[in-house]
């Protein structure tokens, strides 16, 4: 739950990986992160998207 972390692992910088949250919540229309200066955390939306995503990412590691 950390864009900082979520760059140091894909070698970017923490601003593209905000950027590219930002473009997907405008593209899907819908709020996957709330914001504030704790942190992030997911919002129902956003769970509901990493659950089916995982699932899929799953499926595709065990084809391979």
């Amino acid at each position: 739950m950390s864009f900082n972390q979520s760059a140091t692992a894909l070698c970017v910088t923490p601003g593209a990986v905000s950027r590219q949250i930002r473009l997907l919540e405008d593209a899907l229309g819908a709020k996957l992160f709330d914001r504030d200066h704790r942190g992030i955390r997911l919002t129902s939306q956003g769970s509901e998207l990493f659950a089916c995503v995982s699932e899929a990412f799953d499926s595709i590691e065990r084809v391979t």
